[in-house]
């Protein structure tokens, strides 16, 4: 799903409800900053685009897991942690799904959840997803919460926004790969309609439905 549209938060709630759950970031596979393209209309570092992306590395990683289910060492991105009420899944809807989560940790084998962007642009990365699910919220939340966010962590340091990012790049990217990402979502949620319980809700039974 796009920038800001809750995948890190969700993909963090079902991490802490699910054993044996391992999260990896695309933003962690991004190519060094000297490699990143430049938008030949804005002059912009353009870092939304599918050449951004270190696909050869993300797609070892991902093989890596599959076969030995752990992560190869890379350098993680560090995200702060939300404690924020309405980001945290409730203890009612923890008792809801855990008939679920029984069943998703019935076998001790690990599963991998990728929080990306950009996750099924290329096929051969796609066709590694046992589930695919996109997030997506309306332009004025994720605007919203894109501008909320102060900066980005990249292999280099930290990257800032230019003004009118949002609108130049994050925004016509993401449209003009939602049809790819439509296509190939098993599941479509809008975090700006749902609460964290509820989409925590439909991916866990989402996962268990694929893994059955």
């Amino acid at each position: 799903g796009p920038s800001c549209s809750g995948k890190t938060t969700l993909a963090r709630q079902i991490q802490a409800l699910v054993p044996h759950c391992v999260v990896a970031h695309q933003d962690d596979f991004f190519r060094p900053e000297s490699k990143i393209p430049i938008d030949p209309v804005t002059g912009l570092a353009n870092w939304d685009c599918n050449e951004a992306i270190d696909w050869p590395r993300l797609t070892a990683a991902l093989l890596h897991f599959r076969q030995f289910g752990r992560l190869p060492e890379y350098r993680l991105t560090e995200l702060p942690s939300s404690t924020e009420p309405h980001l945290c899944l409730s203890a009612s809807a923890r008792e809801q799904l855990s008939p679920l989560v029984q069943t998703l940790s019935h076998s001790t084998q690990a599963i991998l959840l990728v929080d990306g962007f950009l996750l099924f642009h290329q096929p051969t990365t796609a066709q590694l997803f046992d589930a695919r699910i996109l997030i997506s919220a309306s332009y004025e939340t994720i605007k919203e919460r894109r501008l909320n966010r102060p900066n980005y962590q990249t292999l280099e340091g930290w990257w800032v926004d230019p003004p009118n990012y949002f609108d130049l790049i994050v925004w016509p990217h993401y449209l003009a790969h939602l049809p790819a990402s439509e296509a190939h979502a098993g599941l479509v949620i809008k975090s700006d309609h749902q609460s964290v319980n509820e989409m925590v809700t439909q991916v866990v039974s989402y996962m268990a439905q694929c893994r059955a």
